[in-house]
This record gives C-alpha cells, structure tokens and sequence, in this order.
C-alpha cells in the first residue's frame, strides 16, 4: 500500500457523511490495520471503527494509497469478507465477462469518487421530466384518427 503519508490530506473525511463512499477502504483497513472483519461487526461497530479510520486518514498516518479514489485492488481481495469462490463452476469466457463487469463498476466507482460522475449532479443539470396534459393527449388522439380516415 505504499508508504506512510505523514502529512494530513487536502480534504479531510467527516464521519458519518463519509462512511459509504470509503466503505472499501475500511473494509482494508480493518483488515490490514485491526486484523478485523468488516462482516464480523455490527452496523454500530463498523461505525465506530470509520471514526477511527478518519482520525487517522485526517491525521496522515496511513499508506499512501488509502489517500487513492479506491484502494488498489489486490488489497480488497486480500481483505475480502468471504472465502465463498464465484468462479467455481463458470467457463473461462463466464470469467471474463464478469471479471469485464467488475472492471468497469469499479472504474464507474472511482470516477465518482473522484468527482467525475455525480450522478446527483447530472441529474439535475438534465432537462425535467414532463407528460401531456389531457387535453394534449385528447389533441393526439384525434388528430391521429383523422389521419386514418
């Protein structure tokens, strides 16, 4: 994971408000720092151990790539909560399609982590939604009978 940052981060992580979006990355420091689980907790401990990772991630005593958008991906197989294997009985070409899927959530992931792909963001610079009136949908409905006749 790199070595330690030694220096605080731009922008700092506020619990709770922060828990979801570095889910993964407690998930690796519970493993890698704690020896811990993240499915042995319960919702409360989960809770206060994010408390835990922010003072340390604010204070810049991790390695450097819990500072990442996503921690690199061998270190979540490595803090992986199951030993339950998916690939048991897919083909080769199963494995691909899906290790091809998994590629791209986590790029989609990390984009907006990154701030790259708000999605709340997106959706309110598009255009609203709107549907006919009654009298709009009457208007067509008429105009296409006429045009049959």
């Amino acid at each position: 994971m790199g070595p330690i940052r030694h220096q605080p981060p731009e922008t700092l992580l506020q619990a709770p408000q922060d828990y979801f979006l570095f889910h993964q990355h407690l998930w690796v420091y519970l493993h890698r720092e704690r020896g811990l689980s993240f499915n042995d907790l319960t919702s409360e401990q989960t809770h206060e151990e994010f408390v835990q990772f922010c003072r340390a991630y604010n204070a810049g005593t991790l390695e450097r790539d819990y500072y990442q958008a996503a921690p690199p991906a061998a270190a979540l197989e490595e803090a992986k909560t199951t030993k339950h294997s998916w690939f048991a009985n897919m083909s080769a070409t199963e494995q691909d399609q899906l290790h091809s899927i998994e590629a791209g959530v986590r790029k989609q992931t990390e984009a907006e982590a990154s701030g790259g792909g708000n999605r709340r963001q997106q959706q309110q610079q598009s255009a609203p939604i709107s549907f006919p009136t009654r009298q709009e949908r009457e208007e067509r409905r008429n105009n296409n009978n006429n045009n049959n006749n």
